[in-house]
């Protein structure tokens, strides 16, 4: 992760508005909603780090966005893509956007996205929601990230957004990764009889303004489609243990727009990836469908 900030500002008539402020590039679609509140309905902003980015494709979501959407599979090119692909006429103008990174691990960086989200007080409404995920390296001390978390959960109440926090898998078999030990990317590890994804399972039940965080479990939903997807021969995460593929991705969105109770429709994007198959990275139509299925039945 890098350390550099990028004041960026879109002027309009409401307040400034930050909309770059790490290493991880926001999404196109954020600019549109700071220039244009009101041409959408519910926001759903997406805070995290390569796997909201997006990598479920051969590339950066960003880059696939830089390249003119010609990619056939663009339109699930990350989770926001991919929830604004399967929503409904029942709620057409929900609207997913990626921001950038939380800053987590580091005290000074989760300060830069403090200031960032509340700059965002301009453009929350009522039912906004700020998800967040985090699966970079920890450096190994959980309490430090649960005083993260709670920071973070503080300043979302703070603008009146609605947060979700998730739990995250890893299917590691490596003794480094990215240079570092593996443990720092693993999250079910205890360090000092406590784990990274207890702390943020502590964080989100925590009572903020009388309210708890709405919790994601995707460890234990990721580890059932596994279960249902093992006789394909396939797994919900790419080979690097970490970052979903597809239909990884795909169980991310349907548990999200879940959790939110956001109506979605599953088909066409199922179609698409099944039309698609061989640039998924799946064996036919057939087993695309299958797989892709599999994690609605999750969402249930």
């Amino acid at each position: 992760m890098g350390d550099r900030f990028v004041g960026t500002l879109i002027a309009s008539a409401m307040p400034a508005v930050a909309v770059a402020w790490g290493d991880k590039p926001p999404d196109g679609n954020f600019p549109r909603v700071v220039a244009n509140r009101d041409a959408c309905g519910r926001v759903v902003i997406l805070f995290g780090d390569s796997i909201f980015r997006g990598c479920a494709l051969d590339g950066w979501a960003d880059d696939i966005e830089a390249a003119g959407l010609v990619d056939p599979l663009s339109a699930v090119r990350s989770p926001a893509a991919m929830l604004n692909a399967m929503k409904t006429e029942t709620d057409d103008r929900l609207f997913a956007v990626y921001v950038g990174n939380l800053g987590q691990p580091f005290a000074a960086r989760v300060d830069k996205t403090v200031a960032q989200m509340r700059s965002m007080a301009a453009i929350v409404r009522p039912g906004d929601v700020f998800v967040f995920e985090d699966a970079g390296a920890h450096l190994n001390d959980p309490r430090d990230y649960e005083a993260n978390w709670r920071t973070l959960r503080a300043t979302a109440a703070e603008v009146g957004a609605q947060v979700v926090m998730m739990t995250m898998p890893d299917s590691l078999t490596v003794e480094t990764y990215a240079g570092l030990p593996a443990d720092q990317f693993r999250y079910d590890v205890k360090f000092g009889g406590v784990s990274h994804n207890d702390v943020t399972r502590s964080a989100a039940r925590a009572k903020v303004g009388g309210k708890a965080a709405i919790l994601l479990d995707y460890d234990a939903k990721m580890a059932a489609l596994d279960k249902r997807i093992a006789r394909h021969g396939l797994a919900g995460l790419k080979s690097d243990g970490i970052h979903p593929n597809i239909w990884g991705q795909c169980l991310l969105v349907t548990q999200l727009a879940k959790a939110i109770k956001a109506p979605v429709r599953h088909d066409g994007v199922r179609d698409l990836v099944a039309a698609h198959h061989e640039q998924a990275h799946l064996p036919s139509a057939e087993v695309a469908r299958r797989v892709m299925e599999a994690c609605v039945p999750a969402a249930r």
